[in-house]
Order: C-alpha cells, then sequence, then structure tokens
C-alpha cells in the first residue's frame, strides 16, 4: 500500500531545471498550468555553491485573479486564482550564475 502512495505522489510532483544568470533573472520556466484554484509549493536548490533567489509568476485572488510576481529563497506556497494560466519561475544568482534543480507539487 505505501508502495503505491509513493509511485502516485511521485507522479504528481514535477521536476524542472533552469537557469539563474548571475545578478540578472534567468528566462522563465513553465513549472506547472494551473487550471482552477490550486495550492502548489515550489521549491529549488542551486548546483553550485550561489546564492540563488527566485520569483515566480501567476494569477492570484478572487474571480480569475491579477497577474502577481513574487520573491522567494528556497521554497515557496502559493495558490491560483479561478483560472487555467501557467505558473512560472525565474532565477538570478548572486553574485554568480549556477544551474538551479527544483520540483512543483500541487
Amino acid at each position: 500500500m505505501a508502495e503505491v502512495f509513493e509511485q502516485a505522489h511521485a507522479l504528481r510532483r514535477r521536476a524542472f531545471n533552469a537557469y539563474a544568470a548571475p545578478d540578472l533573472w534567468g528566462p522563465a520556466v513553465i513549472v506547472a498550468t494551473a487550471i482552477g484554484v490550486v495550492t502548489y509549493t515550489i521549491e529549488y536548490e542551486a548546483v553550485g555553491g550561489t546564492l540563488v533567489m527566485g520569483r515566480v509568476t501567476y494569477f492570484k485572488g478572487a474571480g480569475g485573479g491579477r497577474k502577481v510576481t513574487e520573491e522567494f529563497k528556497d521554497s515557496v506556497t502559493i495558490t491560483t486564482a479561478d483560472s487555467i494560466a501557467d505558473v512560472e519561475c525565474e532565477f538570478k544568482g548572486v553574485p554568480l550564475g549556477s544551474a538551479v534543480e527544483g520540483f512543483c507539487e500541487p
């Protein structure tokens, strides 16, 4: 039974890779596509030894919501608006760039 739960859980958890440019926001990566109100936890870590900041862009609020961008470090939990839209993340290395590995989980 525990093995079945772990397999189902692994299917929902989506891995992503990104680039944190040095002192600039790197290219956006779509980490999820939300359909309706969904709560996601997004977490990441730098492959190298540099500090990496993240920011997430998504639709938030009542009705269809409004597009917001929020900065975070290491992990964040968000709840999307009742709409259909991508959840995007960008990363910035301080002071050096780095590859980033992360997960997004509903």
